[in-house]
């Protein structure tokens, strides 16, 4: 049986998140120092396909200040921590994870060393496609278009 070309097609969603010195990660840095938090709620089917930290005013805590961002796996798309003390863009690193079975939220894992900081903001950008989902159809050949899918 030949392969039947599926013409649905979706454009990626995107969810951001403004992170502050103060708001998200608390200003007592050795408190809230290896605490997870969870940061974007990705829904039931949703990919990972790509994403990204932006540094806009850098942490001035002192010693150390990065944050990995993850999920059940707290690194899983950083590989190695975002230093929140300089500025710039880090793209996450993609694993090509299996299809969200379950809801499942993006973590922060921030790590603080240091005085406790008094300026700092990033934000996070996650995109995502959701399995089954179409926003548009491609035209398509009778012959060689059809469902893909199986419920």
């Amino acid at each position: 049986m030949p392969i039947l070309k599926d013409q649905g097609r979706q454009w990626p969603l995107s969810a951001e998140l403004v992170i502050t010195y103060d708001q998200d990660f608390g200003v007592d840095s050795a408190a809230d120092s290896a605490v997870i938090q969870e940061a974007i709620r990705l829904p039931v089917g949703a990919r990972v396909v790509g994403g990204e930290i932006v540094v806009e005013e850098a942490w001035d805590n002192g010693t150390t200040a990065t944050v990995d961002v993850g999920d059940s796996d707290p690194d899983r798309y950083t590989a190695s921590p975002v230093d929140l003390t300089s500025l710039g863009r880090t793209a996450l690193t993609l694993d090509g994870l299996a299809v969200a079975a379950a809801d499942r939220d993006v973590s922060l894992d921030p790590i603080f060393a240091g005085t406790d900081a008094t300026q700092g903001r990033a934000y996070l950008r996650i995109e995502y496609v959701i399995e089954g989902k179409a926003n548009e159809n491609q035209p398509l050949d009778v012959d060689e278009y059809g469902s893909a899918r199986v419920a």
